[in-house]
């Protein structure tokens, strides 16, 4: 699991209300740090090499990468699903936290393999659907 980050850009006191916005924005940064570097590590995997020992490096913080990334998409899923979708009312809002919640659950199924690639595809499309169904519920 990750530590909780102690970058300057994320952390000194605030204001309760500020908090939860702060910490979101923490880790949606967070989320496209490792991201990117998940990319970057997974190319140099694909290109293999000839020393076994490096190789097996690679792998090894590719999954720890992988691990990371599952827990800050989780904590993003949980705090959409607890806190934003179900405290707000059929609006815009609702709509960009549905999408919101396809987007985080895309990036699991970016690097996700079998049934759990499978499980995060699903539940991407019924997010983006629904976002979809409240969007035209809005405005049509």
């Amino acid at each position: 699991m990750l530590p909780s980050s102690s970058s300057s850009s994320c952390s000194g006191s605030t204001p309760a209300t500020q908090l939860t916005v702060k910490s979101s924005l923490c880790r949606l940064q967070k989320c496209d740090r490792l991201r990117t570097a998940w990319r970057i590590i997974s190319s140099i995997e694909q290109k293999g090499g000839k020393n076994e020992e490096h190789v097996v490096l690679v792998k090894e913080y590719r999954s720890k990468m992988e691990g990371d990334l599952s827990y800050v998409c989780a904590s993003i899923l949980t705090l959409l699903d607890s806190n934003l979708i179900s405290t707000v009312a059929a609006s815009l809002s609702k709509v960009f936290y549905l999408k919101m919640k396809g987007d985080y659950q895309r990036y699991l199924a970016e690097f996700k393999v079998d049934d759990e690639r499978k499980a995060a595809a699903e539940d991407t499309m019924l997010s983006y659907t629904t976002s979809i169904t409240f969007y035209n519920g809005v405005w049509l």
